[in-house]
């Protein structure tokens, strides 16, 4: 399918060495385009993940941010990879505060292509407000919306807040996503179909899922 693109991308997590420059410039390098901030790494993400059954994490995580809310040092020398190498920044599961933090700074050194990832999901991170998302939006930023938390096997999520959400951000700010890949669950393409109906059958027209 000549018109579909695959890349590859990488998560900032334990498995990588967490905030770790010198990892992710060898996979820049091979064409690595999108970065996520750490997920199930982030200090933030780390106790929510715990309940899940079968994950076992050890230690505090990850944190983009020190005790008085400034980035810490290895934050700069990844967004100097990303700007080099003109990847997509993702902000993993990171709480609010930091996400601003990072996106300010990224914004400040010319980096654009900014995710904010599954932001009203309540499992990873604290859940942003719809104001903070659509702030977020309005500096550029996509507001990325999965399907796996609507899927019985996952989280069982009601569709309707995300569909008011994609309303009030502006669908234009957003971008759909699977987040699939478990075994449990239904191919990633399947379910961009099926996340596709949904949103049809739940208000959101052809032209705003395009």
């Amino acid at each position: 399918m000549p018109e579909v693109k695959v890349f590859g991308s990488v998560c900032l997590d334990n498995e990588i060495g967490g905030l770790n420059h010198e990892a992710l410039e060898p996979l820049a390098k091979f064409g690595t385009k999108v970065v996520w901030m750490p997920t199930h790494s982030s200090t933030n993400s780390r106790a929510n993940m715990r309940r899940i059954p079968g994950v076992v994490l050890e230690g505090e995580g990850f944190s983009l941010i020190d005790a008085a809310g400034k980035l810490v040092p290895e934050v700069s020398r990844i967004l100097s990879i990303v700007k080099k190498y003109n990847m997509v920044l993702a902000n993993g599961h990171v709480s609010p505060r930091e996400t601003f933090a990072l996106f300010e700074a990224a914004q400040a050194i010319g980096i654009n292509k900014l995710v904010v990832t599954h932001g009203l999901w309540q499992n990873g991170s604290v859940k942003f407000t719809l104001d903070e998302l659509k702030k977020l939006g309005q500096m550029g930023a996509y507001i990325e919306h999965c399907y796996v938390g609507f899927l019985p096997t996952d989280f069982r999520y009601d569709p309707k807040p995300m569909m008011d959400a994609i309303k009030y951000i502006g669908a234009e700010h957003c971008i759909m996503g699977s987040d699939l890949g478990q075994y449990y669950n239904p191919p990633p393409a399947e379910g961009m179909r099926m996340f596709i109906a949904l949103m049809y059958k739940n208000g959101i027209s052809a032209p705003e899922i395009e």
